[in-house]
This record gives structure tokens, sequence and C-alpha cells, in this order.
């Protein structure tokens, strides 16, 4: 909390001193995780570097926060946002028995993206965006259904233990902003690839998985 507290307080500070907008931002999270987190459940998913789509074994929950923008010029601005992220992914699969069995995993945490904004054309044109992200991973759970003809089972597991409590990521977009009454809103569309392998145990595992994130934000929001 007191590491969430300072990045916040960061961020008051460079847009006090720098900022030319503040803008308000809240959407949608799309996300995925290439690998389950190892448990009682056999993994199925092979191949897991190669599966980085956010609509595979995808969740969709929600984002909202605050950014600051500032131009370098009239084509090139800097954007810093602080964003309370809520991330997930949901595995199927069956046992020999007929059973179904779903692993639904729920992560909340704060990021802290830093884009590069740039207009090639004027509006209506779009811009392209594109830069780095830091998050913070505060709360990690996973919930397990498991249906079928030995009857219905429901668990929920904190695995924030199991879990690295920092994450990076490249994110890349595309976005619109027109002004509607005088006011400027913005609707972006952004990929942000995980690069952190977040899975982490006190136990000894000669094969632990690599499990990292991607993410379609659906962003909209306006200036103030």
């Amino acid at each position: 909390m007191k590491k969430c507290l300072f990045i916040i307080f960061i961020f008051i500070f460079a847009s006090g001193a720098y900022a030319q907008q503040f803008k308000l931002i809240g959407g949608l999270n799309i996300s995925s995780y290439s690998h389950e987190w190892p448990g009682e459940n056999v993994a199925t998913i092979q191949n897991a570097e190669l599966l980085r789509s956010p609509f595979r074994n995808s969740k969709t929950r929600f984002l909202a926060g605050i950014g600051t923008e500032f131009n370098l010029n009239d084509k090139i601005a800097i954007e810093i946002d602080v964003v309370y992220s809520q991330r997930g992914s949901t595995f199927t699969f069956y046992t020999a028995i007929f059973d179904t069995i779903t692993e639904a995993y729920y992560m909340n945490g704060v990021s802290l993206p830093l884009l590069v904004k740039t207009k090639f054309l004027p509006q209506p044109f779009p811009y392209i965006i594109g830069g780095g992200e830091f998050s913070i991973i505060l709360s990690h759970s996973r919930k397990t259904i498991v249906v079928g003809e030995s009857g219905y089972s429901e668990t929920e597991e904190n695995i924030l233990r199991y879990t690295k409590r920092f994450d990076l990521g490249l994110v890349l977009g595309i976005g619109f902003e027109m002004k509607i009454l005088k006011v400027a809103w913005f609707l972006e569309g952004r990929y942000n690839l995980g690069q952190r392998n977040l899975f982490t145990t006190d136990e000894y595992d000669p094969y632990p998985p690599t499990i990292k994130t991607s993410a379609l934000q659906i962003i909209a929001g306006f200036k103030i």
C-alpha cells in the first residue's frame, strides 16, 4: 500500500509541475494468462509462450483511473496514467470421469503506464500510442468449479503467495479523439503484453511453468 501511495504522490507532483491536461479513464480489460497456476488439477495448455492472445482463456473485467498528458510539440505528447486494473483468466478442461473443471482467476492491481502519443494527421484521424507499464499486484485468487458425475463443488483460494508482486508490460494501441460540447472525448484500444513470469513458489519444482499476462484494453474517457 505504501508503494501505491508513493506512485500516486509522484504522479500528482509531476502533473502539477508539467501537465497541460488531466484525463479520467475507464473501460474493459479482456485479459488472459499464458498458463494456469499449478494446483491439484493437471495443466492442459501446451506451448504457452506461443499462445499470448488475450482472447484465449480470457476473462473480461474492468479498469478505471486518471491520467495526465503534456505536449512536446503539436504531434507528440507524453502520457502518464495511474489505473486500478482488474485482470484474470479462465481455464476449462475435462477429467476421465466426465467432470468439467473450470478455474477462474481474479487479479487486482495498480498500473502505471508511461506512453508516447503520436499524431501523424489532425483530427479526426487516429493517433498511435506506445510505451511501457509497471504494475503492482495487490490481490490474486482462484475459484475452482467442478461439475459432473461426482456432483458440484466450488472452492476459492488466495494464491497471492504464489504470485510475484510486480509486473512489467509493453503497450501498443490506437485511439480517436473528438470534441463534443467543448469537451475532448477519446476512445482507445490498447494491447498489453506482460513481460515477466509472475509465478513464484517456495517449493522445489524442477519444471516450473512460465506464466505471463496479456490484455486487450478498451478505454474511454475525457479530458478536464
